[in-house]
């Protein structure tokens, strides 16, 4: 409505002014001027939200990669998208005596629980059910199958990622373990990693590394 009354005003200045040869070019220039002044105004509203969701991202990664940094001492080796152009600046692959695993990193705001193996977001105290957290699972699998297909194609032999999403957000259940995916708070992304059985020699790890980092 304030749009509205200001280009009716805006007309209405130029039919008691201007002659009418100018009045109809002035009165198109400042509705245009109006709408384009509406638009300036309510882009940033619009593009706030997402640099704000993709600047807590790379915040919440430096954080889940100083938390596996932690390990280095311990044989792991961590690799970020700085090392590898194969990671996005929300990812780390950390190879060690437990593996090779695959981390995406996600901040929300609220709590997450994990039902029936599927991600679920309470933004707000006492909204029920919350809302499913589409994507979480295939982009971290197709992630780990995306590495492990490069590292056929370069080294010539597989490898087995272990996909794991790591949450910095209220998350009571702390580590929930599928089949194929984990989830685990990023407090206790370094403790469940130096838990994991340890099976891979130094050189294997190394032989790893070589095959993803940076030509």
């Amino acid at each position: 409505m304030p749009l509205l009354s200001g280009i009716v005003l805006l007309l209405a200045a130029c039919e008691l002014i201007l002659p009418s040869p100018g009045r109809y070019v002035a009165a198109a220039l400042a509705v245009t001027l109006v709408l384009l002044g509406a638009w300036v105004r309510d882009a940033p509203a619009a593009a706030a939200p997402a640099v704000a969701v993709h600047r807590a991202s790379e915040t919440a990664a430096r954080r889940t990669a100083q938390a596996l940094r932690w390990l280095e001492p311990q044989g792991w080796i961590c690799l970020d998208h700085s090392e590898t152009p194969l990671l996005r600046y929300d990812e780390q692959v950390t190879i060690g005596p437990g593996g090779a695993f695959l981390f995406r990193t996600h901040e929300l705001p609220g709590r997450v629980e994990i039902v029936a193996g599927a991600p679920r977001h309470h933004r707000e105290a006492g909204d029920g059910a919350g809302r499913a957290l589409k994507g979480f699972e295939q982009g971290a699998l197709e992630a780990a199958a995306e590495l492990n297909r490069h590292f056929i194609d370069r080294v010539g032999t597989r490898i087995w990622l272990q996909a794991v999403v790591v949450l910095w957000t209220d998350f009571p259940q702390r580590v929930v373990e599928l089949d194929r995916l984990v989830y685990v708070h990023g407090d206790a992304v370094a403790d469940w990693l130096e838990q994991r059985p340890r099976f891979l020699s130094a050189d294997a790890a190394r032989r790893i590394v070589s095959g993803l980092r940076r030509d």
